[in-house]
């Protein structure tokens, strides 16, 4: 998938976190609409994220609002505190330990 905008996942980056980011599961009864590309969500999330704008003021590169928020608590529990993904990186070493 290209990417639409500089600040968006690149591939490397996109191939360690689509193992951590829940595929979607269909409804038994085969209800519902198509989910939306995953990484397209994930980068419309990081998107409200960065900025810090408000979830209705997502761009139209991205999935409708309404999908990027939904999208978040399934996300968000992923990332910690420092904003880094648990898992794919280590903890810095603290100077002022002994």
């Amino acid at each position: 998938m290209a990417r639409t905008n500089t600040r968006d996942l690149t591939d490397a980056q996109w191939a360690i976190l689509d193992d951590l980011i829940p595929k979607p599961e269909r409804r038994e009864d085969g209800r519902g609409r198509p989910w939306k590309d995953r990484r397209a969500v994930l980068n419309g999330v990081l998107w409200v994220l960065r900025t810090g704008a408000p979830w209705g003021d997502v761009p139209k590169r991205y999935p409708s609002y309404q999908n990027v928020s939904q999208t978040f608590p399934t996300v968000g529990p992923l990332w910690s505190y420092e904003g880094r993904a648990r898992g794919t990186c280590t903890e810095p070493e603290d100077p002022w330990s002994p």
